[in-house]
């Protein structure tokens, strides 16, 4: 078994032994909507906030990178939201 089929019959796996397998649906669902954005993000960007000043390059294509370096964080907002501001170099 190779890739494609490798992994179907994993999630066809997963959904027989696990209640849970609408929250796996859901994650796919997740995953076929934004993987193509975040799987070029190193992990720990992924997770967790940059810290202000700091900076991480992503890898879009095969020799086309861009340095993204977040430079500050607003104040909390009254509906609870936040502006980030960011800087491409």
């Amino acid at each position: 078994m190779r890739g494609a089929a490798r992994r179907r019959a994993a999630v066809q796996a997963v959904k027989r032994g696990w209640a849970g397998a609408q929250v796996f649906d859901e994650y796919q669902a997740w995953l076929g909507q934004y993987s193509k954005y975040t799987e070029m993000l190193p992990t720990r960007s992924f997770l967790a906030p940059l810290d202000e000043d700091e900076e991480i390059e992503v890898e879009l294509a095969k020799g086309n990178a861009v340095s993204i370096k977040f430079k500050a964080l607003s104040e909390l907002q009254p509906s609870g939201m936040r502006c980030g501001t960011g800087q491409r170099l």
